[in-house]
């Protein structure tokens, strides 16, 4: 960090010629001393000067001292945000560049047994035409195999190369029995997929029949449940954000990472 000699109340700055409005603005302060003392001199030789009881002279004071506070007040505070907008943008930067850093490191082979598993992974999960428990609890049985079939009959090629389906297709947008049957043909409900369908809808009765005290008690429950399993050492003393069950720790490389990308931010 560059340190600036200011001197007592900054004092020095008013006689620093690079940089400095005072010089720049000496121009139009002699002319404009000029022209007073001629008007001074010639037109006013003889009257008494009263030019500090006037409210006029006074108001131009005021306005000229307002105007230099306010100027100089509202470009600091330009410049204080200017600073301040650059620093969280660098340490923005530096946090996106400790988090690819993060995700290549955990890439590696060493940490596929501890990687949770992906859809890609399983290729059987795309044939029981899964969804979201929410959705599941606000669409009926029919709705659901109506929006599958659809999206399969749009998506899959031996939709469109087979014409009997497209046939099957088209009389089922007018009868919804037609729909049904080609649904069925299309993508058969499997028993695992009738019986998530039976759970929600009950767990869509249960639910309805909560008071909002008993489902708040829930979700708070369930936060501090979710805060035991995620953070185990937040309920054990004298222990830090590191420590796991059965003495297991963060990677050392992103224990690193971190108190590196901390510094990083704390001398930005």
């Amino acid at each position: 960090m560059i340190d600036y000699f200011k001197g007592v109340y900054g004092i020095n700055l008013l006689f620093r010629v690079h940089g400095s409005a005072l010089y720049k603005g000496s121009i139009a302060g002699i002319l404009a001393i000029i022209i007073y003392l001629l008007i001074e001199l010639q037109w006013n030789s003889n009257r008494v000067s009263d030019d500090l009881d006037h409210p006029y002279g006074v108001g131009v004071l005021v306005s000229s001292v307002s105007l230099l506070i306010i100027f100089r007040a509202n470009f600091g505070y330009q410049r204080y945000w200017e600073g301040v907008g650059a620093i969280h943008h660098s340490m923005s930067k530096f946090m996106d560049a400790t988090m690819h850093v993060a995700v290549f490191h955990l890439q590696s082979k060493e940490y596929d047994d501890i990687r949770p598993p992906s859809f890609f992974d399983c290729d059987d999960l795309n044939k029981l035409n899964l969804t979201r428990e929410r959705r599941r609890q606000t669409e009926d049985v029919s709705s659901i195999y109506m929006e599958h079939a659809m999206k399969s009959v749009v998506d899959m090629e031996k939709v469109h190369s087979d014409p009997i389906v497209d046939e099957s297709v088209a009389s089922a947008s007018a009868h919804q029995g037609v729909m049904r049957t080609v649904i069925e043909s299309i993508v058969p409900p499997s028993p695992l997929r009738k019986e998530k369908l039976q759970r929600s809808v009950w767990n869509t009765a249960t639910k309805r029949s909560m008071t909002p005290t008993e489902e708040e008690g829930s979700d708070v429950l369930k936060r501090a449940m979710l805060n035991l399993n995620a953070f185990p050492s937040s309920q054990v003393p004298n222990e830090n954000f590191a420590s796991r069950p059965n003495g297991q720790t963060p990677p050392l490389f992103l224990q690193e990472l971190a108190h590196l990308s901390s510094l990083l931010c704390a001398v930005t």
